[in-house]
């Protein structure tokens, strides 16, 4: 017979303490990983978040003024179209080339 020493439990139980260490560690980093991950994802969520918002509430303060400048400028513009044919009307016969 040969005299093979037999595996301990106790070298067993050390192997699968190391193998099983070695897989926490490996899981560790993937946690690691996946975390810094799901944090930047919020980052840049809030990141898109405020890069709708930001112009939306400039536009809600400023443009108001400038709508109503512009309906004033277009009102103006219409006036005046309405006094230049009132004048072209009131043109004697004449002249008018119509």
């Amino acid at each position: 017979m040969e005299n093979t020493p037999e595996p301990k439990p106790n070298d067993d139980l050390r192997e699968l303490l190391t193998r099983q260490i070695e897989l926490s560690e490996k899981v560790l980093e993937k946690v690691k990983y996946i975390k810094r991950y799901v944090i930047w994802q919020k980052v840049f969520g809030w990141v898109k978040l405020f890069l709708i918002l930001i112009p939306l509430l400039i536009g809600l303060f400023y443009l108001p003024p400038l709508l109503k400048q512009l309906t004033q400028t277009y009102q103006d513009i219409l006036s005046t179209q309405g006094s230049v044919a009132n004048q072209l009307n009131n043109l004697p016969a004449s002249l008018n080339p119509r």
